[in-house]
């Protein structure tokens, strides 16, 4: 049973973890302040009360909760300003998405858009205009269908910033221009014209050698060789020249995970996850190789606690794309591994409703036939 106690407790020691973090920032010690704000923000984001709780102290709690809401909005507005004042854009950048994906599932639609805002502020300290473009637009369209007209010209004015700024166009058109020659290969490799998608890449790569995209394609048309080594060598450039591509990231663990190295693919998957939480596919992946890597192990308790998170991640990823149909999929195959056949069979359904492959359900709906007759 919570007590007056427990929740007094709880309340102070969040207001002690505020305070830390506020005097560090007075005397510049950002790395003290950003792990103070960081604790605030999780202890505050859990503040609860227990079943066995009287309606005062429930009173109190949620009393609580609801102020610690705005409180918990300007930390989070903290944090992703040090990470910025600590020239860790990309860091900030991943911070604010993951905080906005858990207010869109919230329904806190405000702070995810001031989330994206400070997202597309870290992007624009990275010079990436075209990847701050979408998100600033993302924020524009929330906070005017709120009524913030003071953060709306604010917003507005980096959007017009963007599309004004000559040095900003320049290098958004460059983006451009290598990702049109990107698609080039990729529709060669489309083709079954491997080695031609080859030198199309190679080319992009001698006139840009820092396309993070000519590296992700020169990969991909390695693999197509069954040159694996080389393939992986090529996406690991990738990530390295544009770390803040969730789809270099993506290709990367696919590659890895072609190669069996499971483990490898799901630690590549988390940061194309970070990149773009609310990405189906990328969710779907990342639970994916979260079960490949249960395979190899006895169904014990550690290993049933992996396939439960990775439903976790699989009803997310549904939720943000309905018609992702290999979700399905991988969901179906979670629940056979956890023994739940009757919810396997539902979800193949569902699937099937959606345009899941007709034979990979058959092959799963087989093997939940067998595993009933065990």
């Amino acid at each position: 049973m919570t007590s007056d106690l427990a929740v007094t407790a709880s309340l102070a020691q969040l207001h002690v973890l505020i305070a830390r973090g506020v005097s560090a920032m007075d005397v510049g010690d950002l790395g003290t302040a950003e792990e103070a704000l960081l604790a605030a923000l999780i202890g505050g984001s859990k503040l609860s009360y227990g079943p066995g709780l009287t309606p005062e102290l429930r009173t109190q709690v949620e009393k609580a909760r609801h102020d610690n809401r705005h409180l918990l909005g300007a930390i989070e507005g903290q944090i992703g300003s040090l990470m910025r004042t600590r020239r860790q854009p990309l860091k900030a950048v991943k911070f604010a998405l993951r905080a906005a994906k858990r207010h869109r599932l919230n329904g806190e639609f405000e702070r995810r858009a001031l989330l994206f805002e400070n997202a597309a502020n870290a992007y624009m300290d990275m010079q990436r205009p075209d990847r701050a473009g979408p998100l600033y637009a993302d924020c524009l369209e929330t906070l005017e269908g709120l009524g913030r007209a003071d953060k709306v010209r604010e917003v507005r004015f980096m959007v017009q910033q963007i599309r004004d700024t000559p040095p900003l166009v320049r290098m958004t058109a460059l983006r451009q221009a290598q990702a049109a020659s990107c698609v080039a290969v990729e529709l060669l490799l489309q083709e079954g014209k491997g080695r031609q998608a080859l030198s199309e890449s190679e080319r992009i790569l001698s006139r840009w050698p820092d396309c993070g995209g000519g590296w992700d394609m020169r990969g991909q048309c390695l693999a197509s060789l069954g040159q694996n080594e080389d393939a992986l060598a090529c996406h690991r450039k990738s990530v390295e020249y544009d770390p803040t591509d969730p789809v270099a990231f993506r290709n990367f663990a696919f590659q890895l995970d072609a190669m069996g190295r499971y483990s490898e693919a799901y630690e590549q998957q988390c940061h194309a996850c970070d990149l773009a939480p609310e990405d189906g596919q990328i969710l779907s992946g990342l639970s994916l190789y979260m079960l490949k890597c249960c395979e190899a192990r006895t169904m014990d308790d550690a290993t049933r606690t992996l396939v439960h998170h990775a439903l976790l991640f699989l009803d997310e990823a549904i939720e943000f794309s309905p018609d992702w149909s290999r979700a399905y999929l991988f969901k179906a195959n979670a629940l056979l591994a956890l023994g739940l056949l009757d919810a396997a069979d539902a979800v193949l359904l569902e699937g099937l409703s959606h345009g899941a492959d007709a034979h990979q359900v058959d092959v799963l709906a087989q093997a939940i036939s067998r595993e009933r007759r065990h």
